[in-house]
Formats: structure tokens, C-alpha cells, sequence
């Protein structure tokens, strides 16, 4: 259980259904400005202009999560997109919804997505069913850019699900030599050991500088505005608020 100390802290914003849970960065001492760890060769293949990408590979993850590889209008360069930017997919019915790669700018001539299926994802589900999407980058992003800022020394990330994929990038970076952050970590929230993402990066990261906690159920306290934003009221046993829209079950979660 967090506690009131660090949840105080947080704070949750929304675009649409989807959750952000925004990264909370405690303040170090001042540092010099350093490059990113996979920097962009050139600008990014993809541009403001919608582009239909094919898809050339799948591979499921678990039961609900598979990646997604889509080739690049160029095979020689890769996408060159900025650290934890994200990309706009769209499919043939003008849905769009923002992702952010899970491949770095060592990746080719082509992009990798992980995406989970949601029963009544409208985009996840074109996805899955392997419909022709469009791809856009927009300059201005709606997530937080790399490099952090100078005054940060340490890092906790809080994921969810497929919360994860624009934070292996981020970890990417924070991995890099040059990077001079001191401690990092990582709290992974799944719905069951079944469903946890693998990824490569999770395996590379030096335990004296990164922990990595997998959570598969949460204990909640704090004040009643707290609480009813999370997972609701206290004096109810059902799930609401963000922790529902995340998947957890009524079962999984416990209001003190």
C-alpha cells in the first residue's frame, strides 16, 4: 500500500476513456543537460499526413496483448521518433487513438505496437482483426518528453497494463550511461500473473539502479476525494474510478 506521503503526490488526468497515470519525479540535485540514449537519425517517417502502413508480423503476448509489426514507407531507416512520443492510428472508420511504439530507432524499416484487446475497443479491436490502419505523428505530444527535467534524480513509474509501452522507452533512456539519475522505480499493475507483458527491456535494467514491483491486487487508503477517484467510495465493495476502467476486479482491490 502507498503511503499518504507518496499518494499525496499523485495526480490522474484524462483524454477521453483512456487513463494517464503521469509519472511522479521527486527533486535531486541540479545536473547538466545530456543527449537521449537511441537518438533520432533524421525526422520521423511519418508526418501529419495520414499513411497506410501494411502489417508484416504478430505475435501474442498473453491471453489479451499481442505486438503488432508495420512496415515503414523506407526499410533502410527506422521510424525516428523522439523518446516516448507517440504516434495517431486510425482505422477506416475515422477512429483515432494515440499509441507509443514499444521499438526503439534501433528497429529499421519498421514499427512495433503491443496492444491489448478490449471487448468494446473500437480501435483495439480493428487492430486485432487486422484491418488496414493509417498512421500520423504530430510535433506536439500529449505525454512527457525525454530528457526529464535537470533537477530530477529520482524516478517512480507507475504502469498499468499496457501502460507500460511508452515507459520502456523511458527506460531505455534512463538506462543509458550518460544518463546520471540515481534510482528508478518501476510499479506494474496487472489483473493476474497471466497477463504480465514481457518485455526486453524490463530484463536488461541493472537491479542497483532499477527495481521492478509487480502488483496483482491493491490495498487503497487515503481521503474520501482520493478514494472515490481510484476506486470509489470506501463503504462500497464494487470497483470504480480509474482502478475499474484499468481492468481490476472487486475481488482484487481493498478499501481501508
Amino acid at each position: 500500500m502507498l503511503s499518504k506521503a507518496s499518494t499525496a503526490q499523485y495526480s490522474f488526468s484524462r483524454i477521453g476513456r483512456r487513463v494517464v497515470l503521469p509519472l511522479l519525479l521527486l527533486s535531486g540535485s541540479p545536473r547538466p543537460s545530456f543527449s537521449t540514449f537511441i537518438p533520432p537519425t533524421g525526422p520521423c517517417q511519418l508526418s501529419e499526413t495520414w499513411t497506410e502502413l501494411p502489417l508484416i508480423n504478430t505475435e501474442k503476448l498473453t491471453k489479451q496483448t499481442s505486438s503488432f509489426t508495420y512496415q515503414l514507407p523506407n526499410s533502410s531507416t527506422p521510424l525516428n521518433l523522439s523518446p516516448c512520443s507517440c504516434l495517431l492510428v486510425r482505422n477506416k472508420d475515422g477512429v483515432v487513438r494515440p499509441y507509443t511504439p514499444t521499438s526503439n530507432n534501433e528497429q529499421k524499416g519498421s514499427l512495433t505496437l503491443t496492444v491489448k484487446h478490449y471487448p468494446n475497443g473500437i480501435l483495439s479491436s480493428s487492430i486485432f482483426s487486422e484491418s488496414p490502419l493509417e498512421f500520423s505523428h504530430i510535433p506536439a505530444n500529449v505525454k512527457l518528453q525525454y530528457p526529464l527535467p535537470p533537477s530530477i534524480s529520482r524516478v517512480l513509474l507507475i504502469a498499468g497494463g499496457t501502460g507500460i509501452t511508452p515507459i520502456s522507452q523511458l527506460l531505455e533512456c534512463l538506462n543509458d550511461e550518460k544518463d546520471i539519475v540515481k534510482e528508478v522505480v518501476i510499479l506494474i499493475g496487472d489483473n493476474s500473473s497471466s497477463d504480465v507483458i514481457e518485455l526486453d527491456v524490463l530484463n536488461k535494467l541493472p537491479s542497483k539502479k532499477f527495481k521492478v514491483v509487480r502488483v496483482f491486487s491493491a490495498a487503497i487508503c487515503g481521503p474520501p476525494g482520493m478514494m472515490k477517484s481510484i476506486c470509489g467510495v470506501r463503504e462500497e465493495k464494487n470497483v470504480t474510478g480509474i482502478l475499474e476502467e484499468l481492468g481490476w476486479k472487486d475481488d482484487e482491490v481493498y478499501k481501508f
